[in-house]
């Protein structure tokens, strides 16, 4: 037989349980939905985010008909990752598309290049478009294509990457590295 004392405390004692179990249940439930830097770029044609889970990444493709998914993670990200992503979008048909970009979002002029061809493509939208975090690769590929596909000022484009937690690093600036790209197309495209 339980001693009175405790036995009063019992009740007392689920009720803080079941106080804490409501509080946690949202925070749980919220965390497991929400996508780390996730924005809609453009509705319906673009979207950006840091690596969503598998259950995420199914939900977007099913509520938002994403087709395209752009993964700028590089080849060393974790494989099981990339194996759920791979599942996820063979299962729901979306195309899944990698472009490893260094984790500073300097890639190579040409991924550049091949991330606005896909962006461009009607055929390959809506797309989402991620990185890691969603902040230095994922911003680069926004950035270029706000400025080269909508026609939003450079300032404008980089200021909507510092909203996305992107910090310039003095030691691998990337917005001069950005302006290079552009002053090289640009020139491409006057050329003969």
């Amino acid at each position: 037989m339980t001693p009175k004392p405790a036995r009063r405390l019992i009740p007392w004692l689920l009720a803080a349980l079941l106080a804490a179990a409501a509080v946690a249940a949202p925070i749980v439930a919220w965390r497991a939905l929400r996508f780390d830097n996730f924005a809609v770029v453009t509705e319906g044609r673009l979207y950006r985010s840091g690596q969503p889970k598998p259950g995420q990444l199914e939900r977007l493709i099913a509520a938002r008909g994403v087709r395209t998914v752009l993964s700028l993670r590089e080849t060393n990200a974790p494989p099981g990752i990339i194996a759920a992503e791979e599942d996820v979008c063979r299962r729901t048909g979306a195309r899944l598309v990698n472009l490893p970009m260094p984790g500073d979002g300097r890639g190579d002029f040409e991924m550049f290049d091949s991330a606005l061809r896909i962006l461009s493509d009607p055929g390959s939208l809506p797309a989402l478009v991620h990185c890691a975090r969603g902040s230095y690769r994922t911003g680069a590929v926004i950035a270029l294509y706000r400025i080269l596909v909508e026609g939003v000022p450079e300032e404008d484009a980089f200021a909507e990457m510092r909203r996305y937690r992107f910090r310039e690093n003095p030691e691998k600036p990337l917005y001069p590295y950005l302006r290079q790209y552009l002053k090289s197309r640009s020139a491409e495209a006057q050329e003969p």
